[in-house]
């Protein structure tokens, strides 16, 4: 419908959403910013009191999380989170160009996966540390076991060997989220609605997407 009024090829449709999502990236980069709780000093600032962060650390994900993210470059302080956000933006806009030209990743699929991880940036929380963990999904239009990945870069893992669920990071997981203290229940909703629901649904609907691509 939206070609036959505007003249637009598929591919120029696809290519307007994803140009749309990042207008909106780029709004909230320079004017939300990225998630408070990844920035414990900046977070006391804004908010302390009454809510104080006093865990030894905000990050409840994988240390490849952590070094895919560049976090170690990003101090805690305002100008710290603004280039992370910045960091993102470009990590997400170069991923995006690098699997547009890939003929294997459907457009209408990576276009729409844009149009999901908007939310990450002005959902609730702001949870740009979302962004990193969704852009493998495409790599399972060569193999399901890329499915893999957003999981365990998701999950605490490599932070202690063996496994320790004493570890901070993973503690972390109970101590520091949006599903725990100083959130009220309409705020834990929407966490899990504009950030784990989304996360949830776009490994499901590639998993889907990849599934029914097979059957044809």
């Amino acid at each position: 419908m939206i070609n036959r009024y505007l003249h637009l090829s598929e591919t120029q449709i696809y290519v307007a959403f994803i140009v749309g999502a990042f207008i909106g990236k780029i709004f909230a980069v320079l004017t939300y910013g990225a998630d408070y709780a990844l920035f414990p000093a900046v977070y006391n600032i804004m908010f302390c009191p009454p809510h104080c962060w006093t865990f030894p650390t905000s990050i409840p994900y994988s240390i490849a999380w952590y070094y895919l993210n560049l976090f170690f470059l990003f101090p805690d302080t305002f100008a710290g989170r603004f280039y992370y956000g910045v960091y993102i933006l470009l990590f997400d806009a170069l991923t995006t160009i690098g699997y547009w030209q890939i003929k294997r990743i459907p457009k209408f699929y990576l276009a729409m996966l844009q149009v999901l991880s908007i939310m990450f940036y002005l959902g609730q929380g702001s949870e740009y540390q979302n962004v990193t963990i969704i852009a493998f999904l495409p790599l399972a239009f060569f193999s399901a076991w890329f499915l893999a990945v957003p999981i365990l870069l998701k999950l605490p893992l490599g932070w202690a060997l063996p496994w320790d669920f004493s570890n901070p990071h993973v503690q972390c997981v109970l101590q520091c989220t949006g599903w725990t203290a100083h959130h009220t229940i309409f705020n834990i909703i929407f966490n899990g609605i504009t950030n784990y629901g989304i996360l949830v649904f776009a490994w499901y609907w590639t998993w889907d997407t990849i599934r029914k691509r097979k059957k044809v």
